[in-house]
């Protein structure tokens, strides 16, 4: 929930209540004891409803984002399968994620069959789908 808040009644009794009620993280930045343009949010943070947030950083460690750009370790691929068009697939997607179409072509198997063998390997943990129908191993 992100909000300015200058009227503490008024968010005390909408925006907190729904953040809650949908499982949402609510932070809020500490102002001055005296301001009172900075009261809610200091009532937020008295009341444990919100998280104090000094920093971005807090919002990223609080809410378990990950750096942009880091390279998450992975194990290499150990499936193999026993249908052999569902192999050719596999073998093709060593070389990195690839267009759907440009497997087919590659692997010479028709679109149509390409997309319901992905789909078979996407359910057995195989492959993944990504952004403009690209396909990847998991």
């Amino acid at each position: 929930v992100s909000c300015m808040l200058k009227n503490k009644e008024f968010f005390w009794v909408f925006s907190p209540r729904y953040a809650r009620d949908y499982n949402r993280e609510v932070f809020a930045v500490l102002g001055g004891p005296y301001e009172s343009s900075q009261a809610g949010c200091n009532l937020l943070i008295k009341s444990h409803v919100a998280q104090l947030a000094d920093s971005p950083q807090d919002i990223v460690q609080s809410l378990g984002w990950e750096k942009v750009g880091e390279e998450i370790p992975r194990q290499a691929v150990l499936f193999t399968s026993d249908d052999p068009e569902q192999q050719k697939i596999l073998d093709q997607l060593k070389n990195g994620p690839e267009l759907l179409d440009l497997i087919a072509i590659h692997t010479g198997i028709p679109v149509s069959k390409t997309a319901t063998l992905l789909f078979e390997l996407e359910m057995m943990g195989a492959v993944r789908p990504m952004a403009g129908k690209k396909f990847g191993l998991a």
